[in-house]
């Protein structure tokens, strides 16, 4: 099967001026914003790098692989700085904050695509644990901080370049191209020329009926793989297209087993009757708990993972392994906590393992989530 790898041979060597910018570049920058660039790239945008500079100062690191987060990302890396379509494209205005105690993990950069666009791409959730618990507040606070930054980032780019400007992320840097492009001025909404969301959450509810976010609609466009977990959550509106994966489940979110044809992607007709039923089940449990009882539950998860971290333990591989086996790990750490907590978590897992099962007939291929199902 054909990956973006396989797109970077068979394009690589056609500039954006000979060969259209499309679908698979937006894909490819949008991960190219999970690379560690600290002490690379300029934080100013009236200073810039090479992806070809870039490369060279980052491999001198010795131990550049302990900060990359998928071992795909080394090699996409490589290949981008030798390759004709990307290694002269000009990187500015790094961002990478985070805040413990506000429960923040922002990240992103600006890329000048040689086209006469200027590209912004959010970095997605990392491996941090604050990162992930960021995520998990989206599911009942209306904003969260990186939100926040993801907008004063877009409008400060957009003010500083008088060129159309391409929004895009993948997972929680998906969620922020949304929402940075549905905030921003109407002056920088006007620059924006389309917003990428690759597999990441649509916003909550009360966001998503705001006049701003309505007004650019047309522009947004989500991907999403045919099992996906991520992208489904929360609300969406705007136009999708589903991806063929060579993975299953969860594993289908990295998107290095995301298959193309050329110049862009495999499509299928709609999400797998799997993505259906665990965004009925969400759907379910989160209209039986309050907001506190939300944040409660996501505290003592995130209490478990700080232990299982501070001893060397799993902590957010966790995400990745089945439901079952991420379960079996909560209960065996109720040694940790408090009676109070423990009875909250009981009562929380059973609430979602009823909902499952009230949900087992929704295994149909159907799509729930987005307001627009393509035939």
């Amino acid at each position: 099967m054909n990956t973006i790898f396989d797109y970077l041979n068979w394009r690589g060597d056609l500039s954006v001026d000979i060969s259209k910018f499309n679908n698979i570049d937006a894909l490819i920058l949008a991960r190219f914003s999970y690379l560690p660039f600290d002490n690379i790239v300029p934080r100013e945008s009236n200073e810039s790098i090479t992806i070809k500079e870039a490369y060279k100062i980052f491999k001198k690191d010795k131990n550049f692989k302990d900060k990359l987060i998928l071992e795909n990302d080394y090699p996409l890396f490589k290949e981008l700085a030798k390759n004709e379509r990307f290694r002269n494209m000009k990187l500015c205005a790094y961002v990478n904050d985070i805040d413990e105690k506000s429960e923040k993990q922002f990240s992103a950069i600006t890329i000048d695509t040689l086209d006469n666009n200027i590209f912004v791409s959010f970095r997605g959730t990392d491996s941090t644990l604050t990162g992930w618990k960021e995520d998990f507040n989206m599911s009942f606070m209306d904003v969260v901080p990186a939100q926040i930054e993801s907008k004063n980032y877009l409008e400060k780019i957009a003010s500083y370049f008088n060129l159309p400007v391409r929004v895009a992320g993948h997972s929680k840097g998906g969620n922020l191209a949304i929402y940075s492009s549905s905030f921003v001025s109407e002056k920088t909404q006007k620059k924006i020329e389309k917003v990428y969301n690759f597999d990441g959450p649509g916003l909550n509810s009360t966001l998503i009926k705001e006049y701003s976010h309505k007004n650019i609609l047309s522009k947004i466009h989500t991907f999403l793989p045919q099992s996906s977990i991520v992208g489904i959550l929360l609300e969406h509106k705007e136009d999708y297209s589903v991806i063929h994966s060579y993975e299953d489940g969860l594993t289908q979110h990295d998107i290095y087993t995301w298959e193309v044809m050329r110049n862009d992607f495999v499509y299928l007709n709609k999400v797998t009757s799997d993505s259906v039923f665990i965004d009925s089940t969400i759907r379910d449990w989160l209209a039986n708990v309050d907001e506190e009882e939300r944040s409660q539950f996501f505290d003592a998860i995130f209490e478990i993972f700080e232990i299982f971290e501070i001893n060397n333990k799993t902590s957010i591989d966790v995400l990745n392994t089945s439901w079952l086996k991420a379960a079996k790990i909560v209960f065996s750490s109720y040694k940790y906590l408090d009676d109070e907590t423990k009875k909250m978590i009981s009562e929380i897992f059973s609430l979602l393992i009823k909902s499952a099962t009230d949900n087992i007939d929704l295994l149909t291929p159907k799509i729930s989530i987005f307001s627009k199902k393509k035939d």
